[in-house]
């Protein structure tokens, strides 16, 4: 087990396995494609947590940045991907107050503990513009064994139930969608905000 995580840091190694064992993200990249294209000309998106960049090639490089903390990461997608990648936390995002119209969170919250998680909602409130749209997906609790054993290897030790995401996030942004779905062996909570 300790290998397979070694191995999974590195994020050329991760994105090939997360794309085999997820079907290549297909049911994200629709769920992102339903809910946020065609952007506007005018349209910012950040992708809070944006890892190896692999959903940035679904928008416009001149309208997209990425944010993740790791600079192993941002490397990676930095090389193989356009747009703005940024090293930076999601609990103090570097940017003023509704800079963004899409914020995306693609699997991140679930590796925050309660107090980080909160911070992180707060801030990507801060950042959407009014009337933005909000999309985040997490792995949730799931019954499945195999799905178990990949929240395991993942490392993520705050894996929510659905009904805890949706009180959590709901506490910060008001949800207009929420459902779950499997990608693969794959569980997540998915949930849509439109900013007042």
């Amino acid at each position: 087990m300790i290998t397979l995580q070694r191995m999974m840091a590195r994020p050329e190694i991760s994105i090939i396995l997360r794309k085999i064992v997820e079907l290549n993200f297909h049911a994200q990249k629709a769920l992102i494609k339903r809910y946020f294209l065609p952007l506007s000309m005018h349209d910012r998106v950040l992708d809070i947590g944006c890892g190896s960049g692999e959903f940035s090639s679904l928008f416009p490089s001149e309208q997209y940045v990425g944010i993740d903390i790791d600079k192993d990461n941002l490397a990676y997608a930095r090389k193989r991907f356009l747009g703005e990648f940024l090293q930076a936390d999601a609990t103090h995002l570097p940017f003023p107050d509704a800079s963004f119209s899409h914020v995306l969170i693609m699997g991140v919250v679930h590796h925050l503990n309660d107090v980080d998680a909160t911070a992180a909602l707060r801030e990507t409130a801060r950042v959407v513009k009014p009337k933005g749209h909000v999309l985040i997906m997490e792995d949730a609790v799931s019954a499945r064994p195999l799905t178990r054993l990949l929240h395991r290897i993942d490392q993520g030790a705050f894996i929510r139930t659905h009904e805890e995401w949706k009180e959590l996030i709901g506490t910060y942004l008001k949800i207009e969608k929420d459902f779950t779905f499997y990608n693969s062996i794959c569980f997540y909570s998915a949930f849509y905000i439109t900013l007042a």
